[in-house]
């Protein structure tokens, strides 16, 4: 496969190693001191060499790779730390060529990707010893350093220290009852749960509500129970306990009948209790202990205190840290981060938590920050205005990146074209990837590229991303820059040229027996035009027009079609002439209908002997002639009556060689025209061969002239 420097560039070098730069100069820095290639395993090699299995000679692709890319890229860190690997692999007396190697490397880092799972299962566990718990979603975050590691073997390696992986909680949206609130008070039920079982013989363990609600292992709580809780009630011995289970149970037979309702009361119920605890200024893992011993498991447990950890007085001042994170006041988070007093009286774990969110957090806009100055130096305002953006959706506080993004440029349109369309106006389009707030500047040169809004004639100023230019000068070539402007600030200019040569217009052609009239407009700017004829034979004849603006073509075949082709021709300012593009229309050479009016029928003798009819009429030029015989008492439209085929068959005439009403001949009309005819229909007194219609190539037809014969006896 053939190495793409391009794609190198804008893959490995710009966001991969950009990346993982960090990560490099480690592993760089343990290579130098311990020589061992599993210190590389941090970082894909190979990928970063651009080193495919299979390839053919590695060195020679490597020693391409160091010229053609590395040593012109020298002020890139990144960059040199590669070459700095380059050097001391060889200085190590690696064999760089050797396939071997690669195979060494890839499984030094599968080996250094196993380690670096169990370090981090190790660390996570560590920080969520008080809870033992963490949720997926946190998890996810955490692990954005290893970006080759699957969540689930995250998870295993977490597990495995003792700590559970769950989802976050989704809390229930109703709120918990009044009676049941009271239930709780009464410390002969540990929880509602406790009410709802009161028929059972042993207290429920083992209670599940956060996904579900069971209990024992996953028993169910229906009406079955519900009935027999509420039976033991009414018997139980009277006391206010009993008197508030029967109030509860009443309300859950009316309400709470539906499954999912029921366990959305209990859920509810459940995080009522938790947060009560909490209220307590216990420490988390207390209050976990004290949610177990009112039977509720104890991952569920953890669950909810971890949901509701933003209560607890460990994690006062911690929650507003993380808030404020979130709401992209970066700066302040880190101000109420350092201003925490008492770090002893926090949750060692959660406190470690909200500071590694908030150095992510940093870390990542340092990174964004590099990313836009990086962009800006190369002028790629798109990419600078990405990771400006970014920066500071992370962080809308710092008022130093807010000023940058406001004095950006744009990203630049691109690309522009710029097409001449019919009426030689110049039509552009562009295409743009910034945002919405921008509008469009549209300049037309003045014998060169605008280099700024103001460097030519400014023709539209628009929100769309296409414009006409209706006053475009003829007969020059025409250099239009289209700027993207927000408030005062403008793009780079994206460019197009057009040569503004508009073909000739309002083209048309008119035939006669054996010649072709062409007519045209053409603009004032052009000199003159240039003309060709094309036959079907696709020979191209050209045309001398004289300057005119029409031209007639003789000598033509009657009935046959001709294209004539047309281009208009100006000279530029620099003395070059130049064709404008082509226009065409065709034309066939017709004759022109009309009735025929000298049709004579009389009785002779035909050449096999037998006595007949025999039709005579003048010539007619470049129409076929068809003659019908017909009854004497047909009906016949008015001799010079013009009617297209359609017409003709609705009033009544046969379509067909013949029928029960008559005859047809079709007759060529290019010779004088003469029929002859024998053994008529003697059915009828009279026969007449009456008349004939000729038929243009539109289909249309003339009544001509009728003559009436008696039959031969």
């Amino acid at each position: 496969m053939t190495f793409d420097k391009n794609a190198y560039i804008a893959d490995v070098l710009k966001k991969r190693l950009r990346a993982q730069k960090g990560e490099l100069a480690r592993a760089l820095r343990d290579l130098r001191e311990t020589g061992d290639l599993t210190a590389l395993g941090v970082v894909d090699i190979a990928e970063m060499f651009a080193v495919t299995p299979g390839m053919s000679d590695i060195r020679q692709h490597l020693a391409a790779l160091r010229q053609s890319v590395f040593n012109k890229r020298t002020s890139d860190g990144g960059v040199v730390l590669l070459s700095s690997l380059l050097d001391v692999l060889e200085e190590q007396g690696r064999d760089l060529g050797d396939p071997a190697f690669w195979a060494a490397i890839r499984s030094a880092k599968s080996e250094a990707l196993a380690k670096r799972i169990t370090e981090f299962g190790k660390a996570i566990s560590l920080e969520h010893q008080a809870l033992k718990l963490v949720t997926k979603e946190e998890l996810a975050e955490r692990a954005q350093s290893l970006p080759d590691a699957s969540i689930s073997d995250l998870c295993k390696a977490v597990e495995a220290n003792g700590v559970a992986v769950r989802p976050a909680i989704v809390p229930p949206t109703g709120a918990v009852p009044n009676v049941v609130q009271q239930a709780l008070k009464h410390p002969e039920f540990r929880s509602v749960v406790d009410v709802l079982l009161l028929g059972e013989a042993s207290s429920p363990q083992d209670v599940k509500v956060v996904d579900g609600f069971s209990y024992d292992g996953g028993k169910s709580v229906g009406s079955a129970q519900v009935d027999a809780a509420q039976r033991k009630a009414t018997t139980a011995k009277d006391s206010d306990a009993m008197q508030v289970a029967q109030k509860v149970l009443t309300l859950v037979r009316s309400d709470f009948t539906d499954p999912t309702a029921l366990h959305e009361m209990v859920f509810a119920a459940a995080l009522y209790q938790a947060k009560a605890i909490l209220g307590e200024k216990l420490p988390s893992a207390t209050v976990v202990e004290r949610l177990a011993e009112t039977g509720l498991d104890r991952v569920e447990a953890a669950r909810i205190v971890a949901h509701l950890s933003v209560d607890n007085h460990s994690g006062r001042g911690l929650d507003e840290v993380a808030d404020l994170v979130a709401s992209g006041a970066l700066a302040d988070a880190r101000r109420m981060l350092d201003a925490i007093a008492n770090p002893e009286l926090h949750d060692a774990a959660e406190l470690a938590r909200i500071a590694s969110v908030v150095g992510a957090a940093e870390h990542k806009k340092q990174l964004l920050v590099a990313s836009y100055e990086d962009a800006r130096v190369r002028q790629d305002f798109g990419a600078a205005e990405v990771a400006l953006r970014e920066a500071v959706r992370i962080d809308t506080t710092d008022e130093r990146l807010v000023g940058l993004l406001g004095k950006l440029p744009p990203p630049t349109p691109t690309p522009v074209t710029a097409k001449l369309n019919a009426a030689g106006d110049v039509a552009l389009t562009w295409r743009f990837e910034g945002v919405d707030d921008c509008s469009f500047a549209v300049v037309r040169g003045d014998g060169h590229v605008p280099a700024n809004p103001g460097d030519g004639t400014r023709i539209a100023t628009v929100k769309a991303q296409t414009h006409v230019d209706k006053g475009a000068p003829i007969g020059r070539t025409l250099q239009y820059a289209v700027f993207a402007l927000r408030e005062s600030v403008y793009s780079l200019p994206g460019t197009a040229s057009v040569v503004a040569v508009p073909p000739p217009t309002e083209l048309t052609a008119t035939a006669g027996l054996t010649e072709i009239t062409a007519s045209w407009r053409i603009s004032a700017d052009a000199i003159g035009v240039r003309c060709a004829v094309i036959d079907t034979a696709g020979t191209s004849t050209p045309v001398d027009t004289g300057g005119a603006s029409h031209v007639t073509l003789s000598g033509l075949v009657t009935g046959q079609r001709y294209r004539i082709v047309l281009e208009a021709v100006y000279v530029l300012a620099d003395g070059s002439k130049v064709l404008s593009n082509k226009v065409t229309v065709d034309a066939t050479p017709r004759g022109t209908i009309a009735a025929v009016q000298d049709l004579q029928i009389y009785e002779t003798t035909l050449k096999n002997g037998r006595q007949g009819f025999r039709a005579a009429w003048a010539r007619v030029d470049g129409v076929p002639v068809e003659l019908w015989a017909l009854p004497v008492d047909e009906k016949v439209p008015p001799v010079g009556t013009v009617m297209d085929i359609e017409a003709l068959e609705r009033h009544g005439w046969p379509k067909g060689q013949r029928n029960h009403r008559g005859r047809r001949w079709i007759h060529d009309s290019r010779v004088r025209g003469f029929f002859g005819y024998s053994n008529p229909c003697c059915r009828h007194r009279r026969f007449r061969p009456e008349c004939h219609r000729r038929i243009t190539h539109r289909g249309i037809c003339t009544i001509a002239e009728r003559c009436t014969r008696r039959p031969l006896r």
